[in-house]
């Protein structure tokens, strides 16, 4: 498969901080506020769905303007490299959330997605680059670290789609 684009994220967040907008923390006398890291423990752990809704959404928004540009595939493959000055954390964890992300955003909404999504009067994020995230049409994922400053490069690799329609 060709490499389809690089992509590079300078300082990716580690982190999201919701703050209260009423509850004022009576050690500091600030907003409290909670802290969520973005990693794959935020799909473990018991936290409510609306919260869990919330980070991702906004990590997709985030996402989205840096991925515009990626044709429609056919198959693809991906390889992220995460870049940090430490080795002290978990490549799994932390690619797994990126991989994540992207690869929702990368896929098509089905039918049942677009329905549900407009019956709850959600909006669905994707760049429609394709038909489903199964192994059907993604059939290699890496990840892999190596030490500098911090930034994540992902590498799409892909067949593009074949246009349906021909002249002849």
């Amino acid at each position: 498969m060709d490499l389809i684009k690089e992509i590079i994220i300078l300082d990716p967040p580690t982190k999201y901080i919701d703050r209260k907008k009423t509850k004022i923390d009576p050690k500091t006398g600030k907003l409290k506020e909670d802290v969520y890291y973005l990693t794959a423990n935020l799909f473990y752990s018991v936290l409510s769905y609306f919260m869990r809704y919330k980070i991702v959404n906004e990590i997709k928004a985030y996402l989205m303007p840096k991925l515009v540009g990626v044709p429609k595939l056919e198959k693809m493959r991906i390889h992220l490299i995460y870049y940090k000055p430490q080795d002290t954390f978990d490549l799994d964890n932390k690619g797994y959330f990126w991989i994540k992300m992207i690869l929702d955003l990368f896929k098509t909404p089905s039918n049942r997605q677009i329905k549900n999504a407009n019956f709850k009067g959600k909006e669905i994020k994707t760049l429609n680059v394709l038909k489903d995230d199964t192994v059907r049409y993604i059939d290699d994922i890496r990840m892999s670290y190596e030490r500098g400053p911090h930034r994540m490069v992902i590498n799409i690799y892909g067949v593009l789609k074949k246009d349906e329609l021909t002249l002849f």
